[in-house]
């Protein structure tokens, strides 16, 4: 018997699937980056409850489950600004307003302003520009001269001359009446001069008397 050819299985191409993309979710502009400043609540308090900030900034009030965030007419005050600029009197209810306008925006908690559940947000045109502040001049400081010292001079000493002491001259002595030698100076020592002897003179013999 004949066997029937088997049919070969036929390829059939298997579908690859391609991966399922992923969205990406677009950062939202709802957050805490978006605020340049942000007020929470704290008990039965705003804080900070009072802001300073400029035009343009943005403030994102963030309340608690049981406050809500109304601007009001007045600083400190209970009353609810017939438009408001901003906020809402849903309870827990987040806001954001950026501040367009130079000026000072009051605001409540609803429930319980009675309490003074108040704050404040102060809006300013520009930042201050600052007065700078002018560096002293400084005087350069003048290194002192050295004086130079003159040396003295040494001026030469003239050495006394010395005089020659004439020694005294021994001016002789006249003689005195007795006749007695004279002393002469010499510069050796006086020798004693020689005794002249006494002549004798002869002696005359009488003549013989008569």
């Amino acid at each position: 018997r004949s066997q029937s050819p088997t049919a070969a299985p036929s390829a059939s191409p298997t579908r690859s699937e391609s991966p399922t993309a992923t969205p990406t979710a677009e950062p939202s502009s709802f957050g805490p980056s978006s605020c340049d400043v942000t007020v929470t609540t704290d008990g039965f308090a705003f804080t900070p409850n009072a802001v300073t900030i400029f035009v343009g900034q943005r403030v994102c009030f963030i309340p608690g489950d049981t406050h809500d965030v109304v601007q009001t007419t007045a600083i400190e005050g209970c009353t609810a600004m017939p438009t408001p600029d901003f906020g809402s009197t849903t309870l827990g209810q987040r806001v954001e307003h950026t501040f367009t306008t130079a000026g000072t925006f009051p605001y409540m908690c609803t429930p319980h302003c009675g309490g003074r559940m108040t704050g404040t947000v102060l809006v300013v045109s520009s930042a201050p520009t600052p007065t700078p502040t002018e560096e002293p001049t400084r005087l350069p400081t003048q290194a002192p001269s050295e004086t130079q010292t003159t040396a003295p001079s040494d001026t030469p000493t003239d050495s006394p001359s010395t005089i020659p002491t004439i020694e005294p001259t021994m001016i002789p002595t006249s003689a005195s009446q007795t006749g007695a030698p004279v002393a002469v100076p010499t510069d050796s020592p006086i020798t004693n001069l020689p005794t002249t002897a006494p002549s004798t003179n002869p002696t005359r013999s009488q003549s013989p008397t008569a």
